[in-house]
């Protein structure tokens, strides 16, 4: 939703390169988004975390990992998500139990990006998975139902597969 909603406003934008159609054509997304999201969080039952502020963090070293994630969570981040695509599973891990720490003193979430094993090695809360990823329904298996998971959207067809699935 929060990225169709920046396409939008930048469609305003005459140099965007983004025609008023376009525009127009995001906005009727966004809400077809929304209309998606909130059908499937009334027929899952659960109740909605709150991730209104979602930090995706990766790819720094140690001290910025650490400030960056002190900030955002300072600032009202209600969730970090760790995605480090080039690093081991020794370091995930490393950095998963400081940002572990981080995020429970304010009552953040913490999600792992990609893999379920380390996610729950990690005690996180969550993990993001993406299209090529484990089915949800194999990564609700091994998660024991305790981790949130979400899915990656990159299109309306994916995103109606994903409301479909047993994603948070």
């Amino acid at each position: 939703e929060e990225a169709l909603r920046v396409l939008e406003e930048a469609a305003r934008d005459p140099e965007s390169g983004i025609t008023p159609d376009d525009g127009r054509r995001i906005k009727e997304s966004r809400f077809r988004v929304y209309d998606i999201e909130k059908s499937t969080v009334a027929a899952s039952g659960r109740a909605r975390p709150d991730l209104s502020v979602y930090v995706i963090l990766g790819g720094l070293d140690d001290k910025k990992l650490l400030w960056v994630a002190k900030e955002a969570l300072a600032g009202g981040a209600r969730a970090i998500q760790l995605r480090e695509k080039n690093a081991g599973d020794m370091e995930i891990l490393r950095r998963a139990s400081f940002l572990r720490r981080l995020c429970e003193v304010v009552k953040a979430r913490l999600f792992i990006n990609d893999r379920v094993d380390l996610a729950i090695a990690a005690k996180a809360d969550g993990v993001h998975l993406g299209q090529g990823d484990l089915p949800t329904e194999q990564a609700r298996r091994i998660g024991g139902g305790r981790l949130l998971i979400g899915r990656s959207s990159h299109t309306l067809e994916e995103a109606k597969t994903a409301a479909r699935e047993d994603v948070d």
